[in-house]
């Protein structure tokens, strides 16, 4: 399968990508990355074809996602 590098965030060691579940929600999913084509990536595991995928503004998605683990610390 292959995805837009922009979806791609990079949380920790992990590369994640964030799936759409509704209007409002979304998923972090941790996924393992194979060649790189260009603007486009491989994945190898952790998705399923035919999710979608957030590729505008998933580093908005990423610092939120940071902040609120912060939070329950």
């Amino acid at each position: 399968m292959i995805i837009p590098i922009s979806a791609v965030q990079t949380v920790g060691e992990e590369k994640v990508v964030f799936v759409h579940l509704s209007q409002t929600s979304f998923e972090k999913r941790v996924i393992k990355t194979g060649d790189e084509i260009g603007d486009q990536v491989e994945v190898l595991e952790g998705l399923k074809v035919g999710e979608r995928l957030v590729t505008e503004g998933s580093f908005t998605l990423k610092s939120e996602l940071l902040k609120s683990e912060l939070g329950e610390e």
